[in-house]
């Protein structure tokens, strides 16, 4: 029972380390960083904004 464990750990871990691997290489491209970038300043304009006002 225990090997079966370890084996779907290992699966599942290694599925989890190649997903994020390639997440990783996405959000590292310059154009997405930068739609990230305008993104989250549009997020942060709009939050000031909203305590502006209250």
């Amino acid at each position: 029972m225990s090997l079966v464990f370890a084996i779907l750990y290992l699966c599942w871990f290694t599925l989890y380390v190649i997903s994020v691997d390639r997440l990783g290489r996405v959000l590292r491209r310059p154009r997405v960083r930068a739609r990230i970038e305008q993104v989250t300043g549009l997020l942060l304009i709009g939050f000031a904004a909203r305590l502006a006002f209250q």
